[in-house]
């Protein structure tokens, strides 16, 4: 008499396929995510400015103008550049060189101080820009 075991195959979920698939999962998310908040249309400067609010602001679109900005320490940023209050008339003066529209935006951090404020905007009204804007909320 010849036996026959019958044998069940085994199920068994593999964990590091399992961990392979999330950890994709994880790099696919915070990379998207990432890019997401990179490229918001929102976000104009690289800096965390809390901008004032204005009730009578323009909303007119023109040209894409040069952005000053000041941060809260009032360290002011020529585009994402970090310059110095002295250096910035002639680093103003030689980008405003190379555009066709001559206006500037400044974006300024509602928490600093008026002296902060108005020496940078001094600096700026020296140069060559036709028009200064101050960038405020809606």
């Amino acid at each position: 008499m010849i036996f026959r075991i019958k044998s069940k195959p085994r199920v068994s979920l593999e964990s590091v396929a399992l961990a392979d698939i999330v950890t994709n999962l994880f790099v696919f998310f915070f990379v998207a995510f990432g890019l997401f908040a990179t490229f918001d249309a929102s976000q104009k400067g690289t800096l965390p400015i809390q901008l004032p609010k204005a009730e009578h602001a323009s909303t007119k679109k023109q040209l894409e103008p040069l952005t000053v900005m000041i941060d809260r320490s009032g360290i002011p940023y020529l585009g994402s550049r970090r310059i110095a209050v002295l250096e910035l008339k002639k680093a103003v003066n030689y980008e405003l060189s190379l555009r066709t529209e001559k206006s500037i935006v400044v974006r300024a951090d509602r928490t600093i101080s008026l002296e902060q404020f108005v020496s940078v905007l001094d600096v700026i009204r020296s140069t060559k820009a036709r028009s200064v804007a101050i960038e405020t909320e809606v």
